[in-house]
């Protein structure tokens, strides 16, 4: 009984090895054509050369977006931070809340306030990079 167990178990195997061998090699067959979406009107990569031999984006521009980012969202988060830190403290202060809690919702409503200046803020910068990068290729072509 254990002999025929084992073999119909080894039977059962040995078919699903055949049919994911089968599937891999039907999947690098159609992983070969080529797609239906490509096209064949795309600019060559050798015509793609940033102007000035440079980069297109150097670390001097990265640096000053990074530096702009930290400093402008430093202070608008610490500006935001306080206001909203300020308005919960005065709220919870006059329903007469214990210090401790003040604090700890003065702190987590000052975090929340600075999420979106931060936000705005990196969008703001990946913008500006990216309209030059953009403004760059387009003046390649």
């Amino acid at each position: 009984m254990a002999i025929v167990a084992f073999g119909l178990q080894c039977e059962l195997l040995r078919q699903l090895v055949l049919s994911v061998t089968s599937n891999i090699q039907l999947q690098a067959m159609l992983m070969n054509d080529p797609s239906p979406y490509q096209s064949s009107e795309m600019t060559p990569q050798s015509h793609l050369r940033p102007t000035g031999g440079g980069e297109a984006i150097g670390e001097g521009q990265i640096a000053l977006a990074w530096f702009l980012f930290v400093v402008v969202a430093t202070i608008g988060g610490a500006v935001a931070g306080a206001i909203g830190g300020m308005v919960i403290g005065a709220v919870l202060g006059g329903a007469g809340q214990s210090m401790q809690t003040i604090q700890v919702a003065s702190a987590f409503a000052g975090f929340f306030a600075g999420l979106p200046v931060s936000w705005l803020t990196f969008r703001w910068q990946v913008r500006r990079l990216l309209a030059k990068a953009s403004a760059l290729s387009v003046q390649q072509l």
